[in-house]
C-alpha cells in the first residue's frame, strides 16, 4: 500500500471513500469513495489466455470521525463472460476533516482472460467492499461509485499450420518411344491440404518429352504456411517396336548360264527411333541363284535390338522354248517304231550344263491311245544303246536321245521331261511294230 497524502484533523471528521475511473463523477463530502483506474486508460485488448497489468487508484474525500478500512480486489479473471476478483488488499483510512485534501490510495493488479473465453467486449466493474468503521457514531466511511474498465477479447489466432499437404504421385510409368527424342508422357499429380495448397511443382512436368531411358520425376506441393511434401516416380521410355520392313515381290528370272542367274533386289526398313535401318539378306542381292525357287529372308534390326523380317522368293527358270523336230508338241501325237532311239531336242536359253533334269527324269508312262487323232511320224531316229543327253553349242540345243522299248509296240506313252527348275514338259507318242 502506498499512501500518497494524508491530512489529519484533531476534530471528528466524516470521511468518504470514492473509487474513481476516468469517467467517474466526483465524491460527496461525507460518504463517497472513488476508485480511479488510471493505467491503462479506458480499455485493453487481450487474447484468450493472456493478461495485462492494471493500476487501481482510490481517492477518499470528506469527513471521517474514526478509523476505517476497506478492501479491493487487485486481480481479476474473465471466464465465460464473467469477471471474478481475487487477491484482495485492505486499506486503512485515518480520521479526517471534510476540508482535508483527498487521501489517494494506489495498488497494482492484473486482468487475466481465460484461454477458452470467447471474443467480445466485456466491462469490468471495480468497487470496494468490507468497509469497517471504528466509530459507532459520527461520520463514517461508505462506498461510493465503482470504476468501469472495458476488456476487449480478440478472436484467438488460428492454430499454426504445421501439417504438410498430402501429395499423390502415380506409379512408375513405362512408355513406348515414338521418335528419336523419346516420347511425350502425360500423368496426374494431385495435392490437398488442410488449409490451402499454394503451389504444386512437378519436374519434369506432365506433357514433357521424356528421352529414352529412365527419368525420375519429382513433385513438390507447398501450402500457404510454407509446409511442403514431395513424392517421386520414374518414367521409363523404351523402344520395343521393331522396324517396318518392306520386301520386294517374288522375283522370276531366266537362267543365263550354268543353271543359274544373277539377281538383284532391294528392301527398305524404317524405325520410329533409329530412322532408316539397314537390311540384311539371307542371300545377297547381286549373287547367283540356282534354277528353281529360293526363299530369301530380309532382316532389319534397330539400335535397340528390335528386329523384323520379311521374305520373298527368287525363282530361276530355264527359258524353255518347246520341243524341236523331229518331235512335235501337243496336241500332235508322235508316231514312231517301238525300239527306236528318238532325238528329243529343246532349248533352255543357253548352255545350262548337263544337270538340267530333275532327279528320275526324263521318264515315260503308258496312256490311252483313244485320243490320238492328230498324228505325225517321227522322221528322224538315231542309233543308240541307251538314253543320253548332250548339248550342241552351235545350234544352242539340248539333245536327249530317248531309247524306246520294242515291247511298247501297239501302245501309247507320254514322255515326261521335268527340269531342274521344277517345270514339266510332255510329248505324246504312239508306237508301231
Amino acid at each position: 500500500m502506498r499512501r500518497i497524502s494524508r491530512v489529519r484533523s484533531l476534530v471528528l471528521v466524516a470521511m468518504a471513500l470514492m473509487l474513481v475511473l476516468p469517467w467517474a463523477a466526483g465524491a460527496s463530502s461525507v460518504e463517497v469513495s472513488v476508485v480511479d483506474v488510471t493505467e491503462p486508460t479506458g480499455s485493453v485488448t487481450l487474447s484468450p489466455g493472456s493478461s495485462a497489468s492494471i493500476t487501481i487508484t482510490m481517492k477518499v474525500t470528506g469527513k471521517q470521525d474514526g478509523t476505517a478500512t476497506f478492501k479491493v480486489y487487485r486481480d481479476w479473471t474473465l471466464s465465460g463472460g464473467t469477471f471474478t476478483g481475487s487477491n484482495p488488499q485492505t486499506f486503512t483510512v485515518e480520521p479526517r476533516a471534510a476540508q482535508d485534501d483527498p487521501d489517494v490510495f494506489e495498488t497494482d493488479g492484473t486482468i487475466t482472460v481465460a484461454s477458452d473465453q470467447a471474443a467480445g467486449t466485456f466491462v469490468l466493474t471495480v468497487g470496494v467492499f468490507d468497509i469497517t468503521n471504528s466509530n459507532q457514531t459520527g461520520a463514517k466511511l461508505s462506498a461510493g461509485t465503482s470504476g468501469s474498465y472495458r476488456v476487449i477479447v480478440e478472436a484467438p489466432p488460428p492454430p499454426a499450420d504445421s501439417e504438410p499437404p498430402e501429395i499423390t504421385c502415380p506409379g512408375d510409368i513405362v512408355a513406348e518411344a515414338t521418335g528419336p527424342e523419346g516420347a511425350v508422357v502425360t500423368f496426374d499429380v494431385t495435392a490437398t491440404d488442410n488449409v490451402e495448397v499454394a503451389s504444386l511443382v512437378v519436374d519434369p512436368p506432365s506433357g514433357s518429352t521424356f528421352p529414352l531411358g529412365t527419368t525420375t520425376v519429382t513433385a513438390t506441393a507447398t501450402d500457404t504456411s510454407g509446409n511442403s511434401a514431395s513424392c517421386e516416380f520414374t518414367v521409363t521410355v523404351e523402344d520395343t517396336t521393331p522396324p517396318e520392313i518392306t520386301c520386294p515381290g517374288d522375283i522370276t528370272v531366266y537362267a543365263t548360264g550354268a543353271s543359274q542367274a544373277v539377281v538383284t533386289f532391294e528392301a527398305s526398313a524404317y524405325d520410329l527411333v533409329s530412322g532408316d535401318v539397314p537390311v540384311v539378306f539371307s542371300h545377297a542381292s547381286g549373287s547367283s541363284f540356282p534354277v528353281g525357287a529360293t526363299k530369301v529372308t530380309a532382316t532389319a534390326t534397330d539400335e535397340a535390338g528390335n528386329s523384323s523380317s520379311c521374305t520373298f522368293t527368287v525363282t530361276v527358270l530355264y527359258n524353255w522354248s518347246g520341243f524341236f523336230q523331229p518331235v512335235d508338241n501337243l496336241p500332235v501325237w508322235n508316231r514312231v517304231k517301238a525300239g527306236s532311239a528318238v532325238p528329243v531336242k529343246f532349248r533352255l536359253g543357253g548352255d545350262q550344263g548337263l544337270n538340267v533334269f530333275a532327279a528320275g527324269y526324263p521318264g515315260s508312262g503308258a496312256i490311252p491311245c483313244g485320243t490320238a487323232t492328230v498324228l505325225d511320224d517321227v522322221e528322224q531316229t538315231v542309233t543308240a544303246g541307251q538314253s543320253s543327253l548332250t548339248y550342241d553349242p552351235i545350234a544352242d540345243q539340248y539333245v536327249y536321245v530317248w531309247k524306246t522299248d520294242k515291247a511298247w509296240a501297239g501302245t501309247c506313252r507320254q514322255l515326261v521331261v521335268k527340269l531342274a527348275d521344277g517345270t514339266v514338259h510332255v510329248a505324246n507318242f504312239t508306237f508301231t511294230k
